[in-house]
């Protein structure tokens, strides 16, 4: 097992450096800023290794909107409660006030399993129906609608229901 975790980790640094150009998604800057400027603490829960994960970061300038980035190099990865739980002790948040947002299952899986509310977006690795089957919370197909979902005040006092539309 540890060679073949060795042997990934390599392929996929290697994978990284051969990409000419990884774009982001359409509004993903507009809505970093936006949510950090009303004061929201941002994290990565991801299932790539860490140094991949910094050359992204890096290569897109966007490692300043991240106070906490888990990665499987520091334990237990999803679907698993762990790096969510690990994301919020390390910035004092709380499971009321915080939102795993995954374009997989195990994303969903992972923040249902930490007891936060989860986000499912289409524009990633499993479709709608598999977001469903997951438990998501909300799913949205822009990210205008994932920050309407997390700045709404209804949602924040919890008087609001879930729409998973």
């Amino acid at each position: 097992i540890e060679k073949m975790v060795a042997f990934y980790r390599q392929n996929q640094v290697e994978l990284l450096k051969n990409v000419q150009e990884m774009p982001l998604f359409p509004e993903a800057i507009q809505t970093l800023d936006t949510l950090q400027k009303e004061g929201w603490l941002l994290g990565v829960v991801t299932s790539k290794a860490r140094k991949p994960l910094l050359e992204v970061l890096d290569r897109h300038q966007i490692d300043k909107y991240f106070v906490t980035l888990q990665t499987p190099d520091d334990g237990p990865g999803k679907p698993g409660p762990e790096p969510v739980l690990a994301a919020m002790a390390e910035v004092a948040g709380n499971p009321e006030q915080t939102y795993m947002i995954g374009d997989t299952e195990f994303d969903i899986l992972a923040g249902a399993r930490a007891n936060v509310k989860t986000i499912g977006v289409t524009w990633g690795y499993h479709p709608k129906p598999r977001l469903e089957e997951a438990g998501a919370d909300f799913i949205v197909d822009t990210f205008g609608e994932m920050q309407n979902i997390i700045l709404s005040p209804d949602l924040k006092s919890n008087s609001m229901s879930p729409n998973k539309s």
